[in-house]
């Protein structure tokens, strides 16, 4: 490969030799360019020096801004499935999608997962046995599926793609603006079996019942031995 600039080939050589020269001040992460780790650190930060001129969306970077513009308000792709005509923000997003589209040979023998690299579903097959290979670069948490790594990334970087088209609040996980939504509409379709008790999140119906009914609580203080709900 070739370039035309003496610092371009600085970059890249970072590449093959995995070195990662910048480091943030705050929790030591690593970057191989000094434009990520003044990105990254803006998550530290909470600086979102970006924003949307249709919502409330904010973000740290620029090219966040663009994506969700594209994704929630004009819909006018850049990258089009010949096949099925679907859109899709950037090339290696339509990339993944195109491999929906090929007839693989090798398939998951516990799932529809297939692919044409056997190594691949070889891989895929340990994280139905407990494996988790995708790895968070800043913080080193694991997780069994590359979308959970995506969508933990957000944490970090302060993307929020999920917006509410009632107030605008952005969320990092489409779940949470699922849940949000409720506030709005006044949705309660989770029930205590045990009293009236409503709520938009079945999250605060299993606190509910603990706190309120059974008292059961899964984890109890060595200390004092009082109990709560989480571990933090």
């Amino acid at each position: 490969m070739a370039f035309t600039d003496q610092g371009h080939l600085t970059r890249h050589r970072t590449v093959h030799t995995g070195e990662r020269p910048y480091e943030c001040a705050e929790c030591g992460a690593s970057f191989t360019q000094k434009g990520d780790v003044v990105r990254h650190a803006r998550t530290h930060l909470g600086d979102r020096a970006y924003s949307c001129h249709l919502c409330r969306y904010q973000a740290s970077e620029s090219g966040n801004v663009k994506k969700h513009v594209i994704a929630v308000h004009s819909k006018e792709y850049p990258y089009m499935c010949e096949r099925c005509g679907k859109g899709f923000v950037t090339p290696s997003m339509l990339r993944a999608h195109l491999a929906a589209h090929v007839e693989h040979r090798h398939r998951c023998s516990l799932c529809p997962f297939s692919s044409n690299d056997k190594d691949r579903v070889l891989k895929h097959e340990k994280i139905h046995k407990g494996a988790r290979p995708f790895a968070c670069g800043t913080c080193g948490k694991t997780f069994k599926w590359h979308y959970d790594l995506a969508e933990h990334r957000r944490l970090h970087t302060g993307e929020r793609l999920h917006v509410c088209s009632e107030c605008g609040m952005s969320f990092t996980k489409r779940g949470d603006l699922v849940r949000h939504a409720r506030t709005h509409t006044g949705d309660k379709p989770y029930s205590c079996h045990l009293c009236k008790y409503r709520t938009g999140d079945s999250g605060s119906v299993k606190k509910h019942v603990i706190q309120v009914h059974t008292k059961e609580f899964p984890h109890t203080c060595g200390h004092c031995g009082k109990g709560m709900i989480r571990f933090v």
